[in-house]
């Protein structure tokens, strides 16, 4: 693969998280489909790996086409050199909500709200990592298609 994607397994939940800093949208094309929020039904929807100039990061739900074997986030990192704090902290949101509405564990308060935090914290460190080139300090490994 031309793209460098990043893989981290959160073990508690039933998803892979991947993030990149390094990709080519015809290969995510290619290598994923998408997983519509409403329905959960797998669709082929090509712009959503074609960025926006102006688009400094997205998160999208997918399945890699070969197996469609786990639910995985897909962080691109658009434009890492500006990428700060907030861009972080706004797509690790994103997994979080995303994940939260999928098991039923969204809070109704914030005395429930934990397991959120905790996992917004992870995913913020694995993509923080990943920015900074040291990913496996997350124990983030290269993703393939050979697993």
């Amino acid at each position: 693969m031309k793209s460098k994607i990043y893989k981290f397994d959160p073990v508690i939940y039933p998803f892979k998280l991947l993030v990149t800093k390094d990709f080519d949208s015809q290969e995510l094309q290619d290598t994923f489909y998408c997983i519509d929020d409403e329905t959960e039904e797998l669709v082929e929807d090509p712009k959503v790996f074609w960025p926006a100039k102006r688009t400094v990061a997205r998160t999208i739900q997918v399945t890699d086409k070969k197996s469609c074997a786990h639910t995985c986030y897909l962080i691109l990192l658009c434009k890492p050199k500006v990428i700060g704090a907030g861009t972080i902290a706004h797509e690790a949101y994103h997994v979080v909500s995303f994940v939260s509405e999928w098991l039923g564990f969204m809070p109704k308060k914030a005395s429930e709200d934990e397991p959120c935090a905790y996992l917004e914290q992870w995913i913020t460190n694995c993509i923080e990592r990943t920015l900074k080139g040291y990913p496996k300090q997350m124990d983030g490994t290269e993703f393939s298609l050979e697993e």
